[in-house]
């Protein structure tokens, strides 16, 4: 994805942090009220650059989970 592309989702959305990880996965922190249009702009935009893999591409908008504990 270009860089444009890319600075207007994280300002229309509010995005606070992104970063790519292993085999081409991206992580990105947002609101939760912002999850569902980060990831539907994100969508569009990758399926536009790249439309071969747009039958292989997959969103998943998750909550945290707990803080790291220990297990008795």
């Amino acid at each position: 994805m270009n860089n444009k592309s890319y600075r207007h989702i994280v300002v229309t959305t509010g995005v606070f942090f992104v970063t790519a990880g292993f085999g081409g996965s991206v992580r990105a922190l947002t609101q939760a009220l912002k999850a569902k249009e980060f990831a539907k702009q994100w969508s569009r935009l990758y399926n536009e650059r790249i439309p071969d893999a747009t039958e292989r591409s997959q969103l998943i908008i998750t909550r945290p989970g707990p803080a790291a504990f220990e297990v008795k």
